[in-house]
This record gives C-alpha cells, sequence and structure tokens, in this order.
C-alpha cells in the first residue's frame, strides 16, 4: 500500500536535499586563523591543569586531570613511567 502525500501541517522536510541543520555549523576561515588561535606550550598546559585539579572538588574530573599532568610529567622525564 503506498502512502499518500500530505496535504496538511508544517513544512518539515528538506525536500530532497541531505539532511542539515540550520545555522552556521562549521567554524570559519577567520575564526580559525592563526592569530585568533592560543595553543599553550606543555609547560602552561600542565599549570592549567594543575590549577584545575587544585580549585574543583569534582571527583571524576581530579582524577581525569591527574592522569592527564601524569602523562604530561613521563613524557617529560619527570616522573618513570613503572610508577604509574
Amino acid at each position: 500500500m503506498t502512502q499518500m502525500p500530505r496535504m496538511k501541517g508544517a513544512v518539515t522536510g528538506n525536500f530532497g536535499r541531505a539532511k542539515v541543520k540550520a545555522g552556521q555549523n562549521e567554524p570559519s576561515k577567520y575564526s580559525m586563523s592563526k592569530q585568533s588561535m592560543i595553543i599553550p606550550n606543555r609547560v602552561d598546559a600542565i599549570n592549567r591543569y594543575i590549577d584545575a585539579f587544585n580549585n574543583t572538588n569534582d571527583k571524576r574530573l581530579k582524577q581525569s586531570l591527574m592522569e592527564m599532568i601524569r602523562v604530561e610529567q613521563v613524557k617529560r622525564g619527570m616522573i618513570p613511567q613503572n610508577h604509574i
């Protein structure tokens, strides 16, 4: 049995186009320029992790931050790998 086309109600389809969401979801080439991106170096990143660790009470967040701090310290040779 074939379905009859819908004759009433709101227009909800994209009429043959792929499904897309309203608005701009892709970053523009201007917002991703080198001048607007600030990527911290490793030392600054570790310091931010430590600050976040010291300023949160969330147990799961603390565990995650501690793991990231340990990984960075192992990469830098601050603690041996067998002590993780």
